[in-house]
């Protein structure tokens, strides 16, 4: 009996893969099963390659991560029951989106959809569509940072005319918050989210800090940009007085560094626009550039300092060390739970980056060219 049988889902998709088809009719191969790819309708605008395979490789993980992930709104994953618009995935990928792909109205849309459940007082959710408000800031920041990204990405002040009123009332949401706490107390829910174990995070309120400051930044230049003179003179008044304050209470003059002395607080501090004195400048370049050294030049970041991390190094002439921090092949080095963090080997089949996996957990099954080795 020849059959032709077509399986769809209706209403949803899901990310595999693989997949298992258990008692045919007929006999089956690999091409008898066809799998669509399903992503909002766009076009691939961005190319890059080099010389170096680990390279090309993660630029292709990346694009298709993206595609996987572009479902009508920007998710955090594809593969399981989640599938939101969670926000801080959102605002920490639009740049490369906007790169890679012809996603200007799929980002607008999703603005318009964060604006739709936006509260009278400036409160939006961690994820869009949805209920979860009092978001961490590193969360909210999806709002401003989108919107930033669509006008550097189109040269359109439109974008920042027709969003200012909601950004703004966001920022301000924040700044209630703040008067309360000021920085050193400041909200976080979920801070630098997953840095490689066995390392923690650094301190949560500076985490949040920067956050704050970098919308306060992004709130100030759009000011400058659609001519608000009124708002530039109190958003340049409250930015110089969060980077002094960032300064004041999260430096440690002991050490020459930033809270505990991890990447993650001085990339964070680095990031940000006059809050280290350019007589430390050079010093807390050299503590992170030394922490790396230590670490084998593996970087301990989570995911906000980690997408700050390498052009804060190339800005401060360590280009040499980005490259290096993350196209080595250690295939043979699986062992190590910060390099299996952030090393894609040459020989690695995966398509996508994976998120890694929480701490304090070990590896205790390892499976690496279908041969299976235990680990602990």
């Amino acid at each position: 009996m020849n059959m032709n049988v077509i399986v769809l889902n209706r209403f949803t998709y899901h990310g595999f893969r693989y997949v298992s088809v258990f008692a045919p009719p007929n006999s089956l191969t690999a091409d008898d099963v066809e799998c669509p790819f399903v992503h909002s309708e766009t076009t691939l605008i961005g190319k890059f390659s080099s010389s170096n395979p680990i390279v090309n490789q993660i630029q292709h993980n990346i694009q298709w991560g993206q595609l996987s992930n572009s479902m009508s709104l920007p998710t955090d994953c594809p593969q399981r029951n989640e599938r939101r618009g969670w926000m801080g995935d959102a605002a920490l990928t639009v740049n490369e989106a906007l790169y890679n792909f012809d996603f200007v109205k799929f980002y607008a849309n999703f603005v318009d959809l964060i604006v739709d459940v936006q509260k009278d007082d400036g409160d939006i959710p961690d994820y869009v569509p949805g209920n979860g408000f009092n978001p961490d800031p590193n969360w909210g920041t999806a709002l401003p940072t989108i919107v930033w990204q669509l006008y550097k990405h189109t040269n359109n002040p439109e974008y920042l005319e027709m969003y200012y009123n909601p950004v703004r009332s966001y920022v301000e949401y924040l700044r209630v918050g703040y008067n309360k706490t000021g920085l050193v107390n400041f909200f976080c829910k979920y801070g630098d989210w997953v840095p490689p174990p066995p390392n923690g995070q650094t301190n949560r309120a500076l985490i949040s800090s920067f956050a704050f400051l970098h919308d306060v930044d992004i709130l100030l230049n759009m000011s400058i940009i659609v001519e608000k003179p009124s708002d530039v003179q109190i958003y340049t008044q409250l930015y110089n007085q969060l980077a002094e304050e960032f300064h004041r209470v999260f430096f440690t003059s002991s050490t020459n560094s930033y809270a505990d002395g991890k990447q993650a607080a001085q990339v964070l501090a680095l990031a940000l626009r006059n809050v280290v004195p350019s007589n430390l400048k050079s010093a807390i370049v050299e503590n992170l550039v030394t922490n790396i050294n230590q670490n084998g030049n593996h970087v301990t970041t989570g995911i906000v300092s980690n997408a700050q991390i390498y052009s804060v190094l190339s800005d401060n002439g360590h280009h040499d060390l980005v490259h290096v921090a993350y196209t080595r092949d250690e295939r043979h080095t699986i062992s190590n739970l910060i390099r299996l963090r952030i090393i894609i080997p040459v020989n690695a089949r995966a398509h996508v980056m994976f998120e890694p996996l929480f701490g304090p957990l070990t590896i205790l099954l390892w499976i690496n060219n279908d041969s299976i080795s235990n680990k602990t």
